[in-house]
């Protein structure tokens, strides 16, 4: 009599030892999926911020509302690198540092294969393309988040 509750107490232990297992492992995959999904959407908007707005800058050669809009756009974490180009020429850009700080860059950082986008000129006779964005993401605040959760 012992013995088989024993064994039912250690079947009972393992079945449910497997099914938190299992449900902690189908939440990670989840959450990770939506952190994945929120990056694609923060740059997705980013794009079309900077699409809007980069153009009529570069237009009026405000240097200084180019710079705003930059720093504007760091405040994301997730995002380390952003650079504008005039045509094919570096413009601006800004690095976010091992320590978080947001560096101005004097000279392009990313490779050509980088993330990028137009940045087309909408004028009363036709679009121009005035330049592009290159953009780089990391995913080091999606890690911290699935590393915390875990722990909990």
């Amino acid at each position: 009599m012992r013995r088989i509750r024993t064994h039912l107490n250690l079947i009972f232990v393992v079945i449910l030892t497997m099914a938190l297992s299992i449900s902690g492992a189908i939440s990670y995959l989840r959450t990770e999926q939506r952190l994945e999904e929120e990056l694609k959407s923060y740059e997705q908007r980013m794009r079309l911020r900077m699409e809007t707005v980069v153009p009529g800058v570069l237009w009026n050669f405000d240097d200084i509302q180019l710079a705003r809009v930059l720093d504007a756009e760091m405040s994301y974490e997730a995002i380390t690198t952003l650079e504008v180009y005039n045509g094919d020429s570096f413009l601006d850009g800004r690095q976010r540092g091992p320590d978080g700080q947001i560096n101005k860059l004097d000279h392009a950082v990313l490779e050509k294969n980088s993330p990028s986008f137009a940045l087309n000129f909408s004028g009363a006779e036709s679009q121009k393309v005035l330049g592009h964005v290159r953009f780089e993401s990391n995913r080091k605040l999606i890690q911290q988040q699935l590393r915390e959760q875990v722990l909990e």
